[in-house]
């Protein structure tokens, strides 16, 4: 019958958890050295002198400090495995993945902070002239409504001055501009279309119709969660907003 050996400690327990992790390493140590030849009984006697009588109390592993023992390791556990953030100058935890970009492949990844900002400046305009940007956030202001110049004797003209950013509405004399079907296509909208596979002669029903095939074409649902067309998805989404709030569909 194999030997056993009895370890028995007593130490006072003030009432706090902590100062028994010392002992438990010795404890710990002295087991790893018995070898495996023998089994080993570890008793763990704590006593606590209160006035006149010795009491025995039992340490709670359900204690607070090793809650918080066990709650930091799983965190650092977590964030050894998670990406660090790609913004500059940041190294904070990056769970939060996004597209590299129009021009670059792969995707990056960001911390909650970061991320916000990387979608705010994700730019659809991107590769567009200055005037069309302009144009477009001109014409934010307003919701992307027409709107004309009120003065004195308009009326004795015989015609409104309209101030049309995103040239949706026909402005009074000639314009130099494309005109398809009675209706003038800016530069935005047709680069919007373009994204969509339309030309400057699409019609309001062919935006829908286009968009809606592009997005049950391009989801990763129907790709089997691959997420390679997300760039493009995102593109075609942006384009058809683009198109419903400047007026043309």
């Amino acid at each position: 019958m194999p030997a056993v050996c009895v370890i028995a400690i007593s130490l006072p327990f003030q009432r706090d958890p902590v100062s028994v992790i010392p002992h438990l390493c010795f404890v710990q140590s002295v087991l790893y050295h018995v070898g495996p030849s023998t089994h080993v009984l570890a008793t763990l006697v704590a006593l606590a002198f209160e006035g006149p009588r010795w009491q025995t109390n039992m340490m709670n592993l359900k204690s607070k400090y090793f809650d918080m023992i066990r709650a930091e390791r799983r965190r650092e556990t977590v964030a050894d495995h998670t990406p660090r953030c790609d913004w500059p100058d940041c190294s904070d935890a990056a769970p939060h993945p996004a597209p590299a970009g129009p021009r670059e492949a792969g995707r990056r990844h960001f911390c909650r902070e970061h991320i916000t900002r990387y979608n705010m400046s994700y730019d659809f305009f991107e590769g567009m002239s200055a005037e069309d940007v302009e144009q477009y956030r001109t014409g934010a202001t307003t919701g992307h409504r027409p709107t004309w110049s009120l003065g004195a004797r308009r009326g004795a003209q015989g015609s409104w001055q309209f101030e049309d950013p995103l040239e949706i509405m026909t402005h009074a004399g000639p314009v130099a501009g494309e005109t398809v079907r009675g209706r003038r296509v800016s530069t935005g909208q047709k680069r919007a279309l373009d994204i969509l596979d339309l030309d400057a002669a699409a019609t309001a029903e062919d935006v829908r119709g286009a968009f809606k095939s592009l997005v049950k074409k391009l989801h990763p649902d129907a790709n089997g969660g691959d997420r390679k067309h997300e760039e493009r998805l995102q593109r075609v989404i942006k384009a058809h907003e683009y198109l419903k709030a400047s007026g043309f569909c």
